[in-house]
């Protein structure tokens, strides 16, 4: 999909956003390097998180045919174990049948 870049993106502008004030406020470098540090840490975490909501609740508008696939992914799923049920009701019907002609056989 195209949110790998999202992290990456909010960290860089956390970052120039934060070097941007640090300079114009004249902090002095090594504590705006710490600052800045810090700031792309948390920037890039935030960025994992806001790439995660947009993978799980924004699917269908970055890519509409992924939905169709999962339907068709779900449709054949639901057959598959649906004809699996059948077979085993068809199974045991032909077990007790078989299991009747037995004891006529012995009788």
């Amino acid at each position: 999909m195209g949110t790998r870049q999202i992290p990456v993106i909010i960290m860089l502008i956390g970052g120039s956003v934060s070097c941007a004030a640090s300079l114009i406020r004249g902090v002095p470098m090594r504590s705006m390097l710490t600052a800045l540090i810090i700031t792309l840490i948390a920037f890039y975490i935030l960025g994992h998180i806001i790439r995660i909501v947009v993978n799980k609740f924004f699917v269908n508008i970055l890519d509409p045919e992924a939905e169709e696939s999962e339907k068709t992914k779900e449709e054949s799923l639901e057959e598959s174990s649906g004809n699996e049920s059948e077979d085993a009701d068809t199974k045991q019907d032909a077990d007790k049948a078989s299991e009747q002609t037995h004891s006529e056989d012995e009788e």
